[in-house]
């Protein structure tokens, strides 16, 4: 996103334009073949800067670059104001930026390089320190206390709190079949059936149908 008022004239000064990162924008004119860099600052929810001053003192088409996006703008001629004032815009050129770094490096090279003595530790600094007895350092630095001496031993705690209950667990197998059990009292002897005590006879049998049928009839009768 590039945007800029809709009308522009020769002899503006600060003139914003919005873009929508802090990304640099970059000017210039047509037919230039360098650009001029300044930077934005926030705006709210965009990012602003103003069109260089020099660049509008020329009634030319400028260019405007800002990441992937450009515009062309207009500027439209008009006389020059009596009370026009020139203010520099501040821009970033390749000169500026290797003025600055070697500004940088100047700074860099004025840093005190005497070699550094680490103090020796104590109770109540910081400082270095050397492995002794029952200790170890290993290759990256660790220290280690594999033979310190063995402390007294602790007092025995407190008994714990009785645990919560089970649960029932699962029904064991089946035992083995029991022993077999105490022989019981013989039985009586077997007889032979008789008749007229155990059993009738089909003659026994038909002699009875014809005693009832006959004491029926007797009994309809109204006499035994």
């Amino acid at each position: 996103m590039i945007n800029t008022q809709d009308k522009i004239y020769q002899w503006s000064v600060d003139v914003p334009v919005y873009v929508d990162s802090d990304e640099t924008v970059q000017f210039a004119q047509v037919g230039s073949s360098e650009t001029m860099n300044v930077e934005t600052e926030p705006q709210g929810e965009v990012y602003t800067c103003n069109i260089p001053n020099v660049l509008l003192q020329e009634a030319k088409d400028i260019f405007i670059y800002h990441g992937n996006e450009s515009e062309r703008v207009s500027i439209i001629y008009r006389a020059k104001p009596d009370d026009y004032v020139y203010t520099e815009t501040e821009v970033k050129d390749y000169d500026a930026l290797a003025a600055q770094l070697e500004e940088l490096q100047e700074q860099v090279d004025s840093i005190p390089t005497d070699e550094y003595q680490l103090p020796v530790a104590s109770a109540d600094s910081l400082g270095g320190i050397k492995v002794g007895e029952n200790l170890t350092i290993s290759s990256d630095g660790t220290l280690g206390a594999p033979y310190a001496e063995k402390g007294d031993k602790g007092d025995k705690g407190d008994k714990g709190d009785k645990g919560d209950k089970g649960e029932p667990g699962e029904p064991g197998q089946d035992g083995a079949p029991g022993k077999d059990g105490v022989d019981g009292q013989d039985g009586q002897d077997g007889y032979t059936p008789q008749r007229g005590v155990d059993y009738w006879t089909d003659s026994d049998v038909a002699a009875i149908h014809s005693y009832i049928d006959e004491q029926l009839g007797v009994i309809e009768n109204g006499t035994y």
